[in-house]
């Protein structure tokens, strides 16, 4: 996107920087997936997220969260980030001071949205109690219904519920309240 469209002076230097910092340090980004955060945007507005967006989400904001844990306060708390960068070149500080202080004009400029990291971590920590609230953590076994009169076929609810089983969390207290 950024050959046709090339970003501001300022997050090529950043882009640069990092590329620079994980091929001369032993460090690397945590795993995430990569997404488009207007069609995310747009499917969250529109309530058209399935359970695959949510897992994607919620792996990014693991990672996020792992990245913004092992960074220092003098990062967490900054404003302006270049200062900042300077200051952990100079000093050789943790790896991950510069990674994040890297990464968050970038995340800015990409998503629209200026977020201090502590904000960020504090809001990514709520979005995510709300995921795992709501889906099925993976591999979660969720038995398919039966009927106690055993005058519809078993084979009836397994068909049916198949695409739903393991998906939602059933102690989630919407799902509590429907099978009351």
């Amino acid at each position: 996107k950024w050959i046709t469209n090339p970003p501001p002076r300022y997050i090529a230097d950043h882009m640069r920087g990092l590329c620079e910092c994980l091929s001369a340090r032993d460090v690397s980004l945590p795993r995430f997936t990569s997404m488009a955060v207007g069609k995310v945007m747009t499917l969250l507005s529109d309530k058209q997220c399935n359970i695959a967006l949510f897992r994607d989400i919620q792996l990014n904001i693991h990672s996020l969260l792992a990245m913004l844990r092992k960074a220092s306060s003098a990062v967490l708390d900054a404003h302006e980030f270049d200062d900042e960068i300077e200051s952990v070149q100079n000093s050789k500080r943790n790896v991950h001071d510069e990674l994040v202080a890297r990464l968050l004009p970038i995340t800015e400029f990409v998503s629209g949205l200026a977020i201090p990291p502590r904000h960020l971590m504090q809001e990514s920590q709520s979005i995510l109690s709300k995921i795992e609230a709501t889906i099925a953590s993976e591999g979660t076994h969720d038995p398919f219904s039966v009927d106690m009169n055993e005058l519809i076929p078993n084979e009836f609810f397994r068909r049916n519920e198949e695409e739903l089983r393991g998906k939602m969390n059933v102690n989630h207290p919407v799902v509590v309240e429907m099978h009351r």
